[in-house]
């Protein structure tokens, strides 16, 4: 699954996110950047990675987590939206339960506070609306699907079966990025 949601990031530049040295090995082997957090939780190493981006320059960040069996297009914010953002426009896809946050994108100009776990999807759109930006949510049925528990593991059969393999992407031509001066060991 990680794998798809890689491919789905194409042509942005990826940061992975993590603590763990085999998912770090992992991004790597996908031509993509780690934020290495040893220690924190979910919430201050994302808030570490959406700093360390708005030190890079990036003007936008996608979180999409990485347990999106049917991830897509998270490369292009606006193609899940229909039209083009806002430069200060937030982008939520939340969980099928609309509960979860799937895929939070917001401007590093105006960077939200992560804020996961159960009911962050609310958080995060009152966390934008309470900063006076405004809120895209994308209901997407493939991106709200996550898997969380066994039961994930048999997705509705207009979704099809669970991809064990992401697709078939070349990512030779996705440049290599500069890791973040937290590199694991």
């Amino acid at each position: 699954m990680a794998t798809r949601v890689l491919t789905a990031t194409t042509p942005l530049d990826c940061i992975v996110v993590c603590d763990d040295s085999e998912v770090a090995a992992f991004a790597r082997e996908h031509r993509s950047a780690v934020h290495w957090t040893p220690g924190l939780d979910l919430n201050r190493a994302l808030a570490s990675a959406v700093e360390s981006t708005r030190a890079m320059r990036f003007d936008r960040v996608v979180i999409a987590a990485g347990d999106l069996p049917f991830a897509h297009d998270l490369g292009s914010p606006e193609v899940l939206c229909g039209s083009a953002l806002g430069p200060t426009d937030v982008l939520v896809v939340g969980d099928r339960h609309r509960d979860g946050t799937n895929v939070l994108s917001f401007s590093t100009a105006h960077p939200l506070t992560p804020s996961y776990g159960p009911g962050s999807l609310q958080r995060h759109i009152a966390d934008a609306r309470r900063s006076g930006l405004p809120v895209r949510e994308v209901h997407d049925e493939a991106l709200a699907w996550d898997v969380d528990t066994p039961e994930d593991l048999v997705p509705p059969s207009h979704l099809g079966p669970i991809p064990l393999v992401g697709p078939r992407v070349d990512m030779t031509d996705r440049p290599p990025l500069a890791t973040s001066r937290h590199d694991p060991p």
